[in-house]
């Protein structure tokens, strides 16, 4: 009989249904989807009732608890966990460990979210962050030259909780490498629902470079069309740039092919799937020093140290540049070491593990 795995998760990203995929061949997976659509009071609660109920129904009979996002979805399970001595892992992603108090960003700018938060991470079995960077790293590129502490333990004292970095993996065939030679272009990719996202992705730096690229191609895809006015009225895209709303994931692979460049100025990232699923494709990545991005990009692409409209047109201008075997050393980088093969043999391995010193 295959050990019982309760997974819980906010919504149905790539990256979780990749888990739920692949744990699903070594595991009896349990999937609970947390409803994180709307915020308010009335239905928090309603899905923390309804989470309740199926851990009283399932724990048990579990071996093990994952959850993606060290948040308040993940309060009951690891009080479960702890009180049935299941062991619980929590997949710290990005969010869940900075907080940006010029942008309102991060789970520790929530006064309500953040004591669950803290909670979560020193009450969990083991911490499993997509990258080093998610427990301790510095953003520079945020505030300037000052440096800001980030990561979990620059937010959480008194943390004692175990960590293994798992990074997220990628289907190399889903992301064919294109074609070598490339016209001098740069795309970005983001979910942008909000002004605040608009800025958190740094987007607002990329038009400002591209006012001073008129040579070149830009394409950001994913911004949601209600905020087209607003970024029309603050910052008038010039006309070598092209904006559109958000594409099925299917469907990014001809975008990263056909541009040469893969910009990401975010001013708070983890490790980026877009940045991989471009790096993939043959995009020569630029990206600003924050988070993993910085480690991931090394010897290949360029890395922004300053929000400086100057250095990243630089950076732009020096990655536009490269030939075709940068782009093959891009793609190899993601090849080799973040597949979800790799990811999944990982955090079985881990599972495997805990589950064993469970039973001992």
């Amino acid at each position: 009989m295959r050990p019982r795995l309760l997974f819980v998760y906010l919504q149905p990203t790539s990256f979780v249904l990749d888990d739920m995929e692949g744990l699903a061949d070594h595991y009896d997976l349990r999937p609970f989807a947390f409803s994180s659509t709307s915020l308010t009071k009335t239905s928090v609660v309603a899905n923390w009732i309804r989470q309740f109920k199926w851990l009283r129904k399932e724990i048990k009979q579990a071996d093990a608890i994952f959850g993606w996002f060290a948040d308040y979805h993940m309060l009951a399970p690891v009080w479960f966990g702890a009180k049935f001595s299941v062991p619980v892992v929590v997949s710290v992603g990005g969010y869940d460990a900075v907080h940006l108090p010029r942008l309102k960003y991060g789970v520790f700018a929530s006064k309500w979210r953040a004591p669950m938060a803290k909670y979560v991470l020193r009450n969990a079995s083991v911490l499993a962050p997509v990258a080093e960077a998610l427990i301790q790293s510095d953003n520079r590129f945020e505030v300037g030259s000052i440096g800001e502490k980030q990561g979990i333990t620059a937010h959480v004292t008194e943390l004692n909780t175990p960590h293994r970095v798992v990074p997220t993996g990628y289907d190399v065939a889903e992301w064919p490498l294109g074609p070598v030679a490339r016209t001098p272009s740069v795309c970005s990719i983001a979910n942008v629902t909000s002004e605040r996202t608009f800025r958190l992705k740094g987007l607002d730096l990329l038009l400002r470079a591209a006012e001073r690229m008129a040579d070149v191609r830009f394409k950001i895809v994913g911004v949601n069309e209600d905020l087209l006015t607003w970024i029309g009225e603050h910052f008038s895209p010039t006309a070598n740039v092209e904006i559109i709303s958000q594409m099925p994931r299917g469907a990014l692979s001809k975008i990263y092919q056909a541009h040469s460049v893969y910009a990401q100025l975010s001013r708070s990232e983890g490790l980026p799937n877009v940045l991989c699923e471009a790096m993939l494709s043959g995009c020569i990545p630029v990206v600003s020093r924050v988070g993993a991005m910085s480690d991931l990009v090394d010897s290949i692409g360029l890395v922004v140290d300053t929000p400086q409209v100057e250095g990243i047109v630089e950076a732009i201008r020096a990655a536009l540049s490269m030939n075709g075997e940068v782009r093959e050393r891009a793609r190899k980088r993601i090849a080799d070491s973040y597949t979800k093969q790799r990811r999944t043999k990982n955090l079985q391995a881990l599972f495997d593990e805990l589950i064993r010193e469970g039973s001992s």
